[in-house]
């Protein structure tokens, strides 16, 4: 296997590491040694190759909808019920399987230019799960089920139907029954599902009205035998859970709620961006963190991004950067924390020896790693090895 020595300006990653300057000696796609040019010192017969600037390993977007990247002018801030209705529902109506394979084609390359080489893709159809799989993203596609009344049995097919190496997600628990959530979480396969996303979410599951009710009536889905009871959506969930599962959002849970997300061994995935554009304030990922769960970080579509022509969770780094988080806690977040929700292994996130999941490049010109990187509007450019 080929090897090469680098010498780095700057590396970084999320666990706190940062050497400037920096080498690293990689053996194919894994790290054989890191640390300081001196540490490492010359390799017999290898060139030395110089890279100017910081370089980290690549980023993970825990939570996207690859198969809506359609061309499209930047939107408004919107509520989440109208958002579906005015902007997804036209969308998903009209798409045929070539308009599907092209948007996950323009997500997968959008992605690779924002530094996320890794994604938890949330797929519409089985057109969006094969697109996935033959793009060059490591990660995974959850086939989005619905099922609820008459559509269960079809979600409960669809389910028996799945390719191999494809998760399964749930939609919600106001529009997934909850023997489709037991039936998915006995599949053995990765599960993630959007839980406690909105308030109508709540006012639903617990009182079956509000807006979501009534949307759903009026396209022909409502279906009130959806065989949770009726109390909060995590409580609704977490009853069913046998094993760990990836919630999107968690925008609206109680106090409580923060024990039984760790004890059930949920992984979290915050949207910072999406959640500003629906209007969600404080979400509770400090108060989360603290207590031990894991939370990565997404982008949700690029349908309520501010960024119609990049999809990377490096903008919801910045994001939070800007609020006054601080660059160490999002860097693992946007690494290490979204493998974790993925349910890999998150060495390859990090630089230690072993196989890592990509490297990119920032051109830093002050050697301040992320700190300054956070500061930039840049993209990266992936380290070819």
């Amino acid at each position: 296997m080929r090897r090469i020595l680098l010498h780095i300006d700057c590396l970084v990653d999320g666990t706190g590491f940062m050497e400037s300057p920096a080498a690293l000696l990689m053996e194919g796609d894994s790290v054989v040694q890191v640390g300081s040019p001196q540490s490492i010192g010359p390799i017999d017969e290898l060139q030395i190759t110089q890279i100017h600037g910081t370089v980290m390993p690549s980023f993970v977007n825990a939570h996207t909808h690859l198969d809506i990247t359609v061309e499209t002018s930047l939107p408004q801030p919107m509520e989440f019920v109208p958002w579906v209705k005015e902007v997804v529902a036209p969308v998903r109506r009209n798409q045929t399987a070539d308009e599907i394979k092209a948007a996950v084609q323009r997500g997968a390359q959008l992605s690779k230019e924002g530094g996320c080489f890794t994604v938890g893709d949330i797929a519409g159809s089985l057109d969006a799960v094969r697109a996935f799989q033959e793009s060059e993203l490591f990660g995974i596609s959850f086939l989005e089920l619905i099922g609820t009344g008459t559509r269960n049995a079809n979600g409960l097919q669809l389910l028996d139907e799945l390719p191999v190496g494809c998760g399964v997600q749930p939609h919600a628990p106001y529009s997934c029954s909850k023997q489709l959530y037991e039936a998915s979480f006995s599949s053995g396969r990765p599960i993630a599902t959007h839980l406690a996303e909105t308030l109508d979410e709540i006012e639903c599951l617990e009182q079956r009205t509000g807006s979501i009710v009534e949307f759903a009536k009026t396209i022909g889905v409502w279906d009130g035998e959806i065989g949770h009871d009726r109390i909060h959506p995590v409580d609704a969930i977490c009853d069913v859970a046998t094993r760990p599962f990836l919630a999107a959002h968690c925008h609206y849970i109680e106090d409580r709620h923060v024990e039984r997300l760790h004890d059930c061994g949920v992984s979290v995935v915050y949207c910072p961006r999406a959640s500003a554009f629906f209007g969600h304030k404080q979400h509770p990922w400090e108060r989360l963190l603290e207590h031990g769960v894991n939370v990565a970080l997404g982008t949700d579509s690029i349908l309520c991004l501010d960024t119609s022509d990049r999809l990377t969770v490096l903008d919801d780094m910045r994001y939070l950067i800007q609020k006054g988080a601080s660059t160490k806690t999002v860097l693992r977040m946007g690494t290490i924390n979204g493998a974790i929700a993925l349910g890999l292994d998150p060495s390859h996130y990090q630089l230690t020896k072993g196989k890592i999941a990509g490297l990119i490049q920032f051109s830093d010109p002050v050697h301040r790693g992320f700190d300054s990187i956070s500061n930039s509007h840049e993209l990266p450019t992936p380290v070819t090895l």
